[in-house]
Formats: structure tokens, sequence, C-alpha cells
């Protein structure tokens, strides 16, 4: 679904933020369906796991699902939530939500 959403854009350019709870272990799955998938080099590719990334605006910010209170928990305690604010205020990142990542946006 996302896939057909961003298909116009050449992906292999550009970027994105991937904010996955740690506890659930889908970052390889959420890493290899966004490369395979949809086409984004995985060196565009930046994982909450790894923090914010530094002086990187990313073109997409991707928060996955789970349980809604936990992530969003994660997402105060690790100031992503501060960081996606700045990008959704002043740069041209677009967010994409699944089930809880929707919720919280």
């Amino acid at each position: 679904m996302i896939s057909k959403k961003i298909s116009d854009d050449d992906i292999s350019k550009k970027s994105m933020f991937i904010v996955s709870y740690p506890p659930y272990g889908v970052n390889d799955i959420i890493v290899n369906n966004a490369v395979k998938i949809m086409g984004f080099q995985k060196e565009n590719l930046y994982l909450s796991a790894e923090g914010v990334p530094k002086g990187i605006i990313p073109d997409y910010v991707y928060v996955t699902e789970g349980n809604t209170f936990e992530v969003l928990k994660y997402m105060r305690d690790n100031l992503f939530i501060d960081y996606i604010k700045v990008l959704m205020k002043n740069e041209n990142s677009t967010y994409i939500g699944s089930s809880a990542g929707a919720i919280i946006f």
C-alpha cells in the first residue's frame, strides 16, 4: 500500500527514518521490505535503534505498528517525537504510520 503511494518518486535516491519498537525485533523485515519491495537503497535507511540521524533530513519517516502506548513511550524516551515534529513543521518530510504509528501521528 505504501509503495503505491510513493511510487512516483525515485525511491533509490530517497531516505527514510524508521521508528520501530526494539522488543518486536522487526528491523530486518522492515529494511528488507523497504529495499526489495519499495526500492530504497539500504544505506539511505536510518533505524531508530541507532538514534536520531545526525545531519540527515529524511524524505520519509515511517513509524511501525505495535502497542500504541509502548511505541509512544519509546519515541518520547528517545526524543523521536521532538525530532519528527521538527521534520513535519520545517522540512519536506513525509510521515507514514502503520497502525500505532498512524494513531501516534
